[in-house]
């Protein structure tokens, strides 16, 4: 079928300009799976596009149709539901190859301009003795053709920087409606003082040019904004970490209401004072901000002198050095009263004090409540979470303790009287660890919500009545930086604002309906070591199977795909001791997928057989070499049956076990292979139709070939040297010539060496590309849907904070680009995939994090945007 068919959708164009791809279900399943139809290219302008059926029988004849109308008909007699309505502008007959993929159709080398805004709908079916009706049928999908800059984002947008973050902070300083954005970033040198930007938000999410100021000092801790002057601008006070004597505590900037700001210069309050909090309050009745502090002989009060600048302190209003300080009206006299907490020793309980304020500057203590005690470090703060108009007390546990044993979080409500009702425990608002917790509405029913700094994005939504509902946990990209909520693009929902210590830009994480974030949903399973993709419960949605660590059995788990990027758990179960790799296939040819593990402590595979609806049966365990590391899974003597084969790090050889055809397997054989055989693949070199065998030595840097021989042998060993400490191998025709390359990333030499294949089995020498800290892992997947294999590489990193993904855009030569960023440092990486997760043909990338605090993430792919 041609392309120019496809300008017959051009009858129906929507005004959308945007890409979407969306599947509507309805396929049915096969003997081994359900059928899909999968988009080459992209629906893009300027990128490729076609369809066509994978996952299908071998050697089978289907059917694709694509219609410009589209409506659900039940066809029982098949358990399927057609959705593409006659007449079709392209119908075609298609063949299935031996690996059950069809030709491309609609196939379009660039998409046009023109094309932008049509939309069809697509179907396929195949003939598959083992679906109902001898018909297996894909799952629809609506196509829409749309514009993008081509860009590849995993991440989501970002707001440019000239230098990483370390302080966000949202106002209005313009005062046009829209979000602007202060940032602080650190000095070039030690001791330097830090820099100031701001940016001029327009509403949209989009910010102008920065106006660029120098602080007073460096290490900049908050911004605080208020009109100090009194002249209807926003001006700015910041906040100074105060290390080595009487440097600037804060310095005072005057705004002039177009984002321009003059310094009144640093302030020092002396070593005498050692305040080290600051806060605005209107405390006096001259209507000025004036400045609350906690310092080292009290809380000390600086009047406004309504010029930015502020009087010394006098006399503390408390005189005892506090833990805690905040300010409010308790009692409804509108005169700023305090709650202040005090411990008898650095981490013991607190004592909670309440001073009602004269509207003079004075305080008398009110109340004093019972202490909080098991946290070493709690917080607290003040606000309206029942809707009274009466402020009610929060207590915080912090850095991931707990209040007390069993709570992260107790409210006492106000009485309106400088008083507080008795605790009400809550439980789970913040399960990765309370740090610098900040009361919003988020969701914007008026009542307060709970949103924390932690290792991760995690905020619990306020019922209204001093409880709060369970958190809601977002990945994000990097441990350690500062987070923001604010709408910045007005649309009504909370975004969250990210920096990157390190890197100069903000993301943003876009808010969503229902006080959700367009971010990825941690799975947070510990120890996890490898993953494995597949559809073990045939429904046309790539699956995952992860694997653990552990001294003891090591678990092993399913993750049922839902089309929609996010995993269920539907099966667990444990391998053996160690487990350090895990493979899928149909070891007992019934059509569903089998799982295999690699046991390091146990000598063993581990074979649980799988049922075809997500959970399995086993284990069964098989001895291999001593230490076994990598596995591989694939025919080797050519039967049609899947052998097992694994890398053995202490018996230094490579052991396979040739399948029987019901799971079961032949007794053990062994090839010597070198010291500490590490990476492991099985695949056609020479072209012969024999498998070949391919495994590097980590502590002799060399990367060995042996010929399948495809009676269940293989040859002579061919060595050769590649770069220091090469781990795993991947195994693609990246030159698209016909001939099987290797690949070998190399852990201490931070490269990848890129071998092509002659197609005799013998190799080209490398190319060699940098690629980041530590490589570990290789995919190959056509990321930009230009029509190109590329790499994605996944570096583990020397330390946690430098582990990462890159990219390597790939030509139809077999050479690369220079590497670029996908994920930036701080994600752990260990493990990795690149599937469909959500159903829009685009590949995502599926993360494994080393120490299991995120456990298994997916991150959408952001082409069409």
């Amino acid at each position: 079928m041609l392309a120019p068919t496809l300008a017959l959708a051009l009858l129906a164009p929507t005004s959308l300009q945007q890409a979407e791809v969306e599947t509507l279900g309805g396929g049915t399943a096969g003997f081994a799976s359900q059928p899909r139809l999968a988009i080459d290219g992209a629906p893009l302008v300027g990128k490729p596009f076609g369809l066509r059926i994978t996952h299908a029988p071998a050697n089978s004849v289907g059917v694709i149709a694509a219609s410009a109308t589209a409506s659900p008909v039940p066809l029982p007699e098949f358990g399927a539901t057609a959705h593409p309505l006659p007449p079709y502008f392209a119908l075609a007959v298609v063949g299935t190859d031996a690996h059950g993929e069809s030709p491309v159709i609609l196939a379009l080398a660039n998409v046009p301009a023109a094309y932008v805004g049509v939309e069809f709908h697509t179907q396929g079916l195949v003939a598959d003795p083992g679906a109902a009706g001898s018909l297996a049928f894909t799952a629809a999908r609506t196509i829409r053709m749309g514009d993008s800059d081509g860009a590849l984002d995993f991440l989501g947008p970002q707001i440019p920087l000239t230098r990483g973050a370390s302080v966000i902070v949202v106002a209005d300083v313009d005062a046009d409606g829209a979000v602007d954005l202060i940032t602080t970033s650190r000095g070039d040198d030690f001791g330097d003082p830090d820099r100031v930007e701001v940016r001029l938000g327009d509403g949209t999410g989009s910010y102008g040019a920065p106006n660029f100021f120098d602080a007073a000092d460096d290490r900049v801790t908050n911004v605080l904004t208020a009109d100090f002057d009194r002249d209807g601008h926003l001006d700015l006070l910041l906040d100074y970490v105060n290390f080595f004597g009487p440097d600037a505590d804060y310095s005072v900037h005057l705004g002039a209401g177009d984002g321009t700001f003059t310094s009144l210069g640093g302030v020092s309050f002396g070593q005498t004072s050692g305040a080290d909090f600051l806060a605005v309050a209107m405390i006096g009745g001259d209507g000025y901000p004036d400045l609350l502090m906690r310092g080292a002989q009290g809380v000390e009060v600086h009047e406004g002198l309504g010029d930015g600048t502020f009087a010394p302190w006098a006399s503390p209003a408390f005189p005892t050095a506090p833990r805690g300080l905040r300010g409010g009206d308790l009692n409804g006299d509108r005169r700023l009263d305090l709650v202040v907490a005090v411990a008898a020793f650095p981490t013991g309980p607190l004592d909670v004090f309440v001073l009602l304020g004269d509207g003079n500057g004075a305080f008398t203590q009110s109340a004093t409540f019972p202490p909080f005690s098991s946290s070493p470090w709690p917080s607290f703060d003040l606000a309206d979470v029942d809707g009274d108009n009466v402020l009610d007390l929060l207590v915080f546990g912090t850095m991931g303790q707990a209040v007390d044993d069993a709570q992260s979080l107790v409210v006492r409500l106000g009485v309106g009287d400088g008083t507080f009702g008795p605790e009400i425990p809550n439980v789970d608002v913040a399960p990765y660890g309370i740090f610098l917790p900040e009361i919003r509405d988020l969701d914007g029913d008026g009542n307060c919500d709970l949103f924390f700094q932690a290792s991760i994005v995690q905020y619990a939504l306020g019922n209204g009545d001093g409880t709060f509902a369970p958190a809601a946990v977002h990945a994000r990209p990097v441990a350690g930086s500062a987070q923001v909520p604010a709408d910045v693009d007005g649309d009504g929902h909370f975004d969250v604002l990210i920096s990157y210590p390190d890197a100069p830009s903000i993301l943003v994480l876009r808010g969503l309906a229902g006080a959700q974030l367009d971010a990825p949903t941690p799975n947070p399973w510990a120890g996890l070591v490898d993953l494995a993709v597949g559809d073990l419960d045939r429904d046309g949605v790539d699956d995952l199977v992860s694997v653990a660590e552990a001294l003891t059995l090591s678990p092993v788990r399913v993750l049922l795909g839902g089309g929609d990027g996010t995993f269920e758990l539907s099966f667990e179960g444990t391998a053996g001791f160690d487990a350090k790799a895990v493979e899928l296939a149909d070891l007992d040819q019934d059509g569903s997928l089998d799982i295999v593990v690699a046991n390091h402590e146990s000598d063993s595979v581990s074979i649980f057989l799988g049922n075809g609806d997500g959970t399995a049966s086993g284990p069964i365990h098989f001895a291999m070499g001593d230490g076994p590391w990598r596995l591989a899974v694939g025919d080797v003597d050519g039967d049609g049956v899947a052998d097992v084969l694994t890398t053995n790090r202490n018996s230094d050889d490579v052991t396979y076990r040739l399948g029987l055809g019901d799971g079961t397997f032949a007794s053990v054989i062994s090839i010597p292979a070198g010291d500490r055989p590490y990476g492991l693949g099985l695949a056609d070199l020479d072209g012969d139709g024999a498998s070949d065998l391919v495994y590097t030595n980590e502590p002799t840097d060399t990367l060995t070939v042996r010929l399948g021989t495809g009676g269940g042998s293989f040859g002579p060993a061919v060595v050769r040297p590649v770069g220091d400490s090469p781990h795993l191998v991947e195994i693609v025709d990246l030159d698209e010539d016909g001939h099987l390359d290797v690949l070998v990333a190399n852990r201490y030499s931070d490269d990848l060496y890129v071998h092509l294949g002659v197609g005799d089995g013998s190799l080209a020498d490398p190319a060699v590309h940098d690629v980041g800290s530590w490589p570990v892992r290789v995919s190959t997947v056509d990321a930009d849907r230009d029509g190109i294999l590329d790499l994605v590489v996944w570096d583990g990193g020397s330390t946690p904070d430098e582990a990462a993904v890159v990219w390597l855009r790939g030509t139809r030569q077999g050479e690369l680009a220079a590497a670029e960023s996908l994920l930036d440092p701080g994600w752990d990486v260990i493990g990795d995939a690149t599937i469909d997760a959500d159903g829009d043909g685009m590949p995502d990338l599926v993360v494994v994090h080393a120490f299991g605090a995120l456990g298994v993430v997916m991150l959408r792919n952001r082409l069409f945007e």
